[in-house]
C-alpha cells in the first residue's frame, strides 16, 4: 500500500489528469486518423499513380511505357518504382531500367524545394541508334528538347547519396555498321545541389564501366582529416578528338568540328564545409589544341593551336566560378558581313538559338543564385583575323595579323575598371590600307564611369590609299552597314557620354595617297613621312594636351605643327609652317574659279593659328611661280 502510493506523485497526477483531458484525447484522435489515411492512401493509391505514370511518360516520349510495379511508403517518404520499359512503335526497347528507389526528405516541404536523400537507379538500360548523319532514331525527342526557350533560374534543389549501378548503353551506328557497347557502368556521386543542405551523405565518389572488353575505374579519394570531410574524383582527359563526335552532332547546329583535342587535369571535390553545409567544385585545368571549325558550308569559321584554360575554383552549388587564367595561342578567326549587314557569327549564333516563344516570359525566382566569375588573366598571341565586308559600295577585304592581347583581372559584375596591359597587330587591308604595328599600352575601360583612358599608343608604318569616285562618294575602310538588332524606339540604358584620354601618342613614317576622280583633271595628292607626337590628349572638358606633327607635302614641299589643343569644348593655339608645297597638284581646285593655268608653282607660309570661340590666323605667305614670287601678310 504505501508502495502504491509513492507512484502516485504529484507529476504522474498531473500526466494521467493530461492524458484524461478531452482536447488531448480529440488531439490523439485527429493524428492516429491522419496518419491512418495518410496510410491508406499511399497504400491504395498505387493502382491510379501507376496508370497516371503511364500515360503521362508516354505521352511525353511518344512512345509505349510499362510500368511493373509502385510502391510507395508516405511514413518514409520512399517511392520505389520497378520494371519501367520505354518501347519503339517496332517493340525494340529504347530504355528501361529495373528499379528505382528515391528517398524524399521531409525538409522538402519547408525549403518548397526538391530535397532527396538518396536516389538509386538499378539496371538502367539505353539504346540509340544513328541512322543518318545528325539523324537518330530519337531525332524527334531531341528537336522537342533542344527548341529554344527563354532563359530561367536555375531551379533550387538537393540529390545525395546519388547510386547508378549497373547500367548499359548501347549506340547501334547504322551508317558505318558499328555496335559499340558500355556496360557495367557504375556510378556513385555524395550529391548534386543548388542549394545549401545537410544530409547524411554515406557515398564516395566513383565511376567504372567496361567500354566493349577495355574496364575503366575512376575511384574517388577521401580526406578524412581534413577540416571537414572531403571527397574528390580526378576527371583525366587524355587526347581526345573533338572530330570523331561530329557524326553525332544534331543536324541543327549549323557547325563542323574538322579538328581538335581535348586534355584536361579536373578534379570535382566534395566537401563539408565547417558550417555543416556541403560544397561541390571544380578545379583543375582544360587545354584544347588544334582546333578548327567550319560553317556548314565548308567555309572556314575559328581556327587555334592551344587554348588553355586555369580554373582556381568553380563553386557548382553557389555558382562561383574563379578562372585563375586562360590563355589562347594562335588563333585563326573568319568575321564576314554579308550585302544584307548581317555579321557571320550572329547568323549562326540565330540559328543555333532559335527562335523563341516571344510570348512567354520567364518566371522571377528572387531566391536563385545569381551567376558571379572572376578571370584572373587573359593572354592572346600570335592571333589572325580575317575580315570581310559586302555591305558597302565596294568590297573591303583584309587581314589582322601577329595580334596579341594581355588584359588583367576582369569581374564578372565589371565595376572596377577593366586593364588591358598591352594590346599590339597589324593590318593588310590591301592597297587601300597596311599598317606595320600599332600597339597600345595600360589601357584602362571603366564601363560604369563611360572612361578609356590609354597610357600610351604607338602607330609605325602606316600606308593608305582614299579614292573619291566620279560621283564624289569616297571609298575607303568604312565601317560595316551591320543590320540593327535594337527595335525601333528601345532606348539605351546608359545615355551618358564617353571620355577618353591617351597619355602618350606617337604616328611615325605613316602616308596617304589620295586620288580624286571627281575633279577634271583627276588630282592626287600625297601625304608621306608623316610623324605626329602628342601628350596629354583628351576628350575631359578643359583638359589640354601637345601636339607636334611633321610631314611631307606632295614629295616637295613640307608641314610642320606644333602647339596645345583642347578637344572639348574645342580650343587650338598652333604654329603652322609650310614651306615649298607645290601649287600644280591642288590646281583642279581652284583652276577654273581664277582663270588660270599653272605650269609650275610653290607656296610658303609660317604663322599661329588659334581657334575656339573666335577664329584666327596670323601668317606671312610666300608663293613662287614662273612669273613672280609674291609675299604677303595675312590675318
Amino acid at each position: 500500500m504505501a508502495e502504491q502510493e509513492q507512484h502516485n506523485t504529484p507529476a504522474s497526477n498531473k500526466i494521467t489528469s493530461t492524458i484524461k483531458f478531452p482536447r488531448f484525447l480529440r488531439f490523439v484522435r485527429w493524428f492516429i486518423g491522419i496518419v491512418t489515411a495518410i496510410g491508406i492512401l499511399g497504400f491504395s493509391l498505387r493502382p491510379l499513380l501507376k496508370s497516371v505514370l503511364v500515360k503521362q511518360l508516354s505521352a511525353q516520349l511518344h512512345r509505349n511505357v510499362s510500368v511493373d510495379g509502385i510502391d510507395i511508403n508516405p511514413f518514409a517518404l520512399t517511392a520505389k518504382i520497378t520494371g519501367v520499359a520505354v518501347k519503339e512503335t517496332s517493340g525494340k526497347e529504347a530504355l528501361g531500367f529495373d528499379e528505382l528507389f528515391v528517398n524524399l526528405s521531409a525538409l522538402s516541404f519547408a525549403q518548397a524545394a526538391p530535397v532527396v536523400d538518396e536516389i538509386r537507379l538499378q539496371g538502367l538500360r539505353i539504346a540509340v541508334a544513328r541512322v543518318a548523319d545528325g539523324k537518330y532514331d530519337i531525332s524527334d525527342l531531341l528537336e522537342e528538347w533542344m527548341k529554344p526557350s527563354e532563359p530561367s533560374p536555375t531551379p533550387r534543389f538537393s540529390i545525395n547519396n546519388i547510386q547508378l549501378l549497373d547500367a548499359k548503353l548501347v549506340f547501334d551506328d547504322q551508317p558505318v555498321g558499328k555496335l559499340h557497347t558500355v556496360s557495367d557502368i557504375n556510378l556513385r556521386l555524395p550529391f548534386v545541389s543548388s542549394m545549401a543542405y545537410k544530409a547524411d551523405v554515406h557515398v564516395t565518389p566513383h565511376f567504372s564501366a567496361k567500354f566493349g572488353d577495355s574496364p575503366i575505374l575512376l575511384e574517388g579519394r577521401t580526406k578524412p582529416f581534413a577540416e571537414g570531410r572531403e571527397s574528390e574524383i580526378s576527371l583525366d582527359v587524355d587526347r581526345f578528338n573533338l572530330a570523331t563526335l561530329q557524326p553525332y552532332l544534331p543536324a541543327s547546329i549549323p557547325l563542323v568540328f574538322a579538328n581538335g583535342t581535348v586534355d584536361s587535369e579536373l578534379k570535382l571535390v566534395f566537401k563539408e564545409l565547417s558550417n555543416q553545409l556541403f560544397s561541390l567544385s571544380m578545379v583543375g585545368a582544360v587545354h584544347l589544341s588544334e582546333l578548327k571549325v567550319n560553317e556548314s558550308s565548308g567555309s572556314p569559321l575559328i581556327a587555334w593551336k592551344k587554348l588553355d584554360i586555369e580554373i582556381d575554383n568553380a563553386d557548382l552549388v553557389n555558382q562561383q566560378f574563379h578562372i585563375k587564367g586562360v590563355t589562347l595561342d594562335g588563333l585563326d578567326a573568319n568575321l564576314a558581313v554579308n550585302r544584307e549587314g548581317v555579321l557571320n557569327v550572329i547568323a549562326l549564333s540565330e540559328k543555333m538559338a532559335g527562335t523563341p516563344d516571344k510570348g512567354k516570359k520567364p518566371e522571377a525566382n528572387p531566391a536563385a543564385k545569381s551567376l558571379a566569375w572572376t578571370l584572373g588573366e587573359f593572354r592572346l598571341t600570335n592571333g589572325l583575323l580575317h575580315w570581310k565586308d559586302e555591305s558597302n559600295i565596294s568590297l573591303v577585304q583584309g587581314k589582322v595579323r601577329d595580334l596579341n592581347v594581355q588584359v588583367g583581372k576582369i569581374d564578372g559584375k565589371l565595376l572596377e575598371p577593366i586593364e588591358v596591359v598591352e594590346a599590339s597587330y597589324q593590318i593588310d587591308l590591301g592597297e587601300r590600307m597596311r599598317v606595320e604595328r600599332m600597339v597600345a599600352k595600360s589601357i584602362k575601360v571603366d564601363l560604369h564611369g563611360h572612361r578609356v583612358d590609354v597610357g600610351e599608343v604607338s602607330n609605325t608604318g602606316t600606308r593608305a590609299r582614299l579614292l573619291r569616285n566620279k560621283e564624289g562618294k569616297i571609298e575607303w575602310v568604312s565601317s560595316p552597314l551591320l543590320k540593327t538588332v535594337r527595335k525601333a524606339g528601345q532606348e539605351l540604358s546608359d545615355e551618358r557620354p564617353w571620355v577618353g584620354s591617351v597619355g602618350k601618342l606617337a604616328i611615325n613614317d605613316l602616308s596617304l595617297r589620295i586620288d580624286d576622280q571627281a575633279t577634271t583633271p583627276a588630282a592626287v595628292q600625297l601625304i608621306d613621312g608623316f610623324n605626329l607626337t602628342g601628350e596629354n590628349l583628351s576628350s575631359e572638358p578643359n583638359k589640354k594636351g601637345t601636339i607636334s606633327l611633321k610631314s611631307k607635302v606632295n614629295q616637295k614641299g613640307s608641314l610642320k605643327v606644333d602647339g596645345s589643343v583642347q578637344i572639348f569644348p574645342l580650343l587650338a593655339n598652333l604654329k603652322v609652317e609650310t614651306l615649298a608645297i607645290p601649287l600644280l597638284p591642288l590646281q583642279p581646285y581652284f583652276g577654273e574659279q581664277l582663270n588660270i593655268a599653272l605650269t609650275r608653282g610653290q607656296v610658303s607660309s609660317k604663322g599661329d593659328v588659334i581657334s575656339g570661340a573666335r577664329y584666327s590666323w596670323a601668317a606671312s605667305i610666300f608663293v613662287c611661280s614662273p612669273w613672280r614670287s609674291m609675299w604677303a601678310k595675312s590675318r
